[in-house]
């Protein structure tokens, strides 16, 4: 699959709100919405793009010995923001609000 066509299909995706229905308990566009009750004073959140940084800080915390950690199913690093149109920028800011203001995520 070309990249323009996967952004198609993550357009379609977005724009046909194709991922849950509002009601639905088990999906959430928002990460921070799994965690209600979230007391961002007593929580520590780590970040996948960085695991072998945020996986050390975690065993760290644990007093566990990390290690080296593998890097398995290696594959070449791509640019995520390639994979966005103009409009499906528009529609993730306003579907993930929560999450990228929280996260201080950007495009």
């Amino acid at each position: 699959m070309t990249i323009e066509e996967n952004r198609e299909e993550y357009h379609r995706f977005l724009d046909l709100k194709l991922a849950a229905k509002p009601d639905d308990p088990y999906f959430h566009y928002n990460q921070l919405d799994y965690f209600p009750n979230l007391d961002a004073k007593r929580v520590t959140l780590f970040r996948f793009e960085n695991f072998e940084e945020e996986t050390k800080k975690l065993f760290a915390l644990l007093n566990i010995n990390a290690g080296t950690i593998p890097h398995t199913n290696h594959t070449e690093p791509k640019k995520y923001q390639d994979y966005y149109t103009q409009e499906s920028k528009e529609l993730v800011s306003q579907m993930c609000k929560r999450d990228i203001d929280y996260l201080k995520f950007s495009f």
